[in-house]
């Protein structure tokens, strides 16, 4: 009972309803997006189904969730990677700063889509500094933000694909 008392309950249903929540709304606008895919490379002149752009859309949202994941578990690396030998430079400072503008543009057009992005983002964050503050090693904090954000996933997934 001492050990359940020292884990954040709170913040694992937040992510939990989150990600089930997502999971549901990607049940709900998978379909629509493999057909508009599929209309968009059918008028190129290839052929392809429409069970593979949808089987392809839940490969994408896994890698988004694995991403999510590993890259709150090693977040200096990541900042070394994006940021790494940027501003050393005029004309490499001048890539960044274009880049990065491009980045926003890109953003900003697909807010709504970004967004549900974010939100998962910060609910993972919310779990990752609440199981921090319980003292909780980094690989249990992995393994145990795997196992919520993916069971969440797949209920909601799941869930919509039950009762639609």
């Amino acid at each position: 009972m001492k050990r359940l008392i020292r884990f954040p309950l709170l913040s694992s249903v937040i992510i939990l309803l989150t990600y089930g929540s997502f999971g549901w709304y990607l049940g709900s606008s998978v379909s629509d997006w493999s057909y508009w895919l599929g209309q968009k490379v059918n008028a190129y002149g290839l052929t392809m189904r429409n069970e593979t752009f949808f089987l392809l859309i839940h490969l994408i949202a896994v890698l988004i969730i694995l991403l999510i994941i590993i890259g709150l578990s090693i977040p200096d690396i990541i900042l070394i990677i994006i940021f790494g030998n940027s501003f050393k430079s005029d004309s490499k400072a001048m890539i960044t700063v274009f880049l990065w503008s491009l980045i926003t543009v890109f953003l900003l057009r697909w807010i709504a889509n970004v967004s549900i992005i974010f939100l998962l983002i910060c609910s993972t964050v919310l779990a990752k500094l609440e199981m921090q503050k319980f003292n909780i090693s980094r690989y249990q904090i992995i393994i145990n933000l795997f196992i919520i954000c993916f069971s969440g996933f797949g209920f909601g997934l799941l869930s919509y694909y039950e009762f639609h």
